[in-house]
């Protein structure tokens, strides 16, 4: 650790602490690394360190996973957002409207299909 590094540490967090904070394991932050969705900070030394700004997207990150969000769709989403809370929640409500109108259309396709197998 560099001189430089030690005087800003405590502006960041291990990944023990950013995995505690954002209720995920250590395991899951280092996936998200991997898929490109959270990049951490690393040292000299190549440990990761997290910023509150991470922990914000990690947040986002762990919201959509839980909504059944793929890595893809999360990278698009998460690559789009702003700095603003309000932009990165109507790229969330536009995704979920898109979804909706797809399983939409899925529904009168599936119809469709019944339709035309009774014929």
């Amino acid at each position: 650790m560099t001189d430089s590094e030690s005087g800003h540490l405590s502006e960041y967090l291990t990944i023990g602490e950013a995995a505690q904070e954002l209720e995920v394991s250590q395991a899951e932050l280092r996936y998200w690394e991997k898929k490109k969705l959270l990049m951490p900070v690393r040292i000299s030394s190549g440990h990761r360190r997290y910023r509150r700004g991470d922990l914000r997207r990690g947040a986002l990150i762990r919201d959509l996973i839980k909504k059944g969000y793929t890595s893809r769709g999360i990278k698009n989403i998460v690559s789009g957002k702003k700095n603003t809370d309000s932009s990165g929640e109507r790229d969330i409500v536009r995704s979920e409207h898109r979804k909706e109108m797809l399983l939409d259309v899925k529904r009168e396709i599936q119809a469709l299909m019944e339709m035309l197998r009774s014929k």
